[in-house]
């Protein structure tokens, strides 16, 4: 599965006016190496989730997505083990608040496209 997604950063730079930022934007192709998983979590550790009631959707409820949250969780968690504190020692705090602080992610429901079509789920 692939998925696109608009990254833009924010970029405080030092010879610029002070207040000012500069924006990069970015079109970002996201591919995995394995399967995606699904596991949704339902809001506590009791509930058991139907594999369907596990995925995320657009509106139209068929459409199959990934919340742009998840993405920044990746890039930003402190109570998880996110990819700053998996690859940067001691810094990693430093480098997931700036992660949350300065990149922000759009559209917020991202879809998932198979050859350039977003897949829509129907059944199992």
């Amino acid at each position: 599965m692939e998925t696109s997604v608009d990254v833009k950063t924010s970029v405080d730079m030092q010879a610029k006016p002070e207040g000012t930022i500069e924006q990069i934007k970015r079109k970002v192709i996201v591919r995995g190496k394995t399967p995606i998983m699904f596991d949704r979590y339902a809001g506590d550790n009791q509930t058991e989730l139907e594999p369907q009631q596990k995925m995320y959707y657009m509106e139209d409820l068929k459409t199959l997505c990934l919340p742009n949250t998840n993405i920044s969780s990746f890039l930003s968690a402190e109570n998880t083990v996110s990819a700053p504190r998996r690859l940067f020692g001691k810094k990693w705090k430093e480098i997931a608040q700036a992660c949350l602080s300065f990149v922000e992610i759009q559209p917020f429901l991202i879809p998932f496209t198979r050859n350039g079509q977003p897949i829509k789920f129907g059944q199992f």
